[in-house]
């Protein structure tokens, strides 16, 4: 009798030796560097942000695999992801992203109430708690985000963005300021057609930190998750906001910019003024105006 075997192969993800990858964003429309973009592996907690002249040095350790994808985007850009196998064999690691156009809206916009200009989310003015821009080795992260899951139900046009830092031993932060709105399927977009960067200096936060946003013309709805993302600092020390405890957790954070968000039990220091609006809009198509 004849006996037949059958081998089965299964094939497995193979691990990738630790590896760095140093390389520059560049604008495929006018061959300028791109500064303080994102660049990491999806759903992981490994990132970095370009400097201002574009460059970056991202490192990748033996978590990932080949099948893991590497995202680079910034608000303004059409994004672009690898593989990690693909990225691998590029001829060299500038990266070319094109400008992202956007759909804008001709808006006549309707106070629903004259200055009613109203507080949304809970300030944390002081508290014994605060939640630190750190990793879980205590190092700062580029691209590192903590934030907070505000529901204004209907139209808000954003005044100010109103930030409780409760603690900044160093000489002075540079940040981003993110907007996200929450989809049908759960997950967070950005809502902002160009950066918000601010910077403050730790005697700037002896007061609530207040970042005028209204020539932006932001306007939300629904559940909106506003985020402070960290990429650049002076001199040595700690960074943290001012945080609650809560029966349910309400704060959002992620050690990098592609990484999964997590939630934690606790209201951050993040809220903002705005007004309840109406409006009227007519869709119309422009390119995204970038800066000479």
């Amino acid at each position: 009798m004849r006996v037949k075997i059958l081998i089965i192969l299964t094939c497995l993800a193979l691990p990738v030796i630790s590896q760095e990858f140093k390389g520059k964003i560049i604008c495929y429309k006018n061959g300028k560097p791109i500064e303080y973009v994102n660049i990491g592996v999806i759903g992981k907690n490994l990132g970095t942000v370009s400097d201002q002249q574009g460059f970056y040095n991202l490192v990748i350790n033996k978590n990932v695999t080949l099948e893991d994808s590497i995202q680079i985007s910034t608000i303004g850009y059409k994004t672009k992801v690898f593989t990690l196998e693909r990225f691998k064999n590029l001829d060299d690691y500038n990266i070319l992203l094109s400008p992202k156009s956007y759909s804008i809206r001709e808006m006549q916009v309707v106070a629903k109430r004259r200055n009613r200009i109203k507080r949304f989310g809970t300030p944390v003015p002081s508290s014994n708690l605060v939640s630190l821009f750190y990793d879980s080795l205590n190092r700062f992260r580029l691209g590192q985000e903590l934030g907070v899951l505000i529901d204004v139900k209907n139209n808000v046009l954003i005044r100010t963005i109103n930030i409780n830092f409760g603690k900044c031993s160093i000489d002075s932060v540079e940040m981003r300021l993110n907007i996200y709105k929450l989809s049908s399927s759960q997950e967070f977009s950005n809502s902002l057609q160009e950066p918000i960067y601010f910077s403050f200096e730790k005697s700037d936060i002896e007061k609530e930190l207040i970042i005028d946003v209204t020539e932006y013309s932001i306007i939300v709805s629904e559940k909106v998750l506003i985020t402070v993302e960290y990429f650049k600092h002076s001199g040595e020390g700690t960074l943290g906001i001012f945080a609650e405890s809560l029966p349910i957790g309400m704060s959002y954070f992620r050690e990098s910019s592609q990484a999964q968000w997590k939630t934690s039990p606790f209201n951050l220091g993040i809220s903002f003024y705005g007004e309840r609006i109406k409006y009227i809009e007519r869709p119309s198509l422009f390119p995204n105006q970038m800066n000479p």
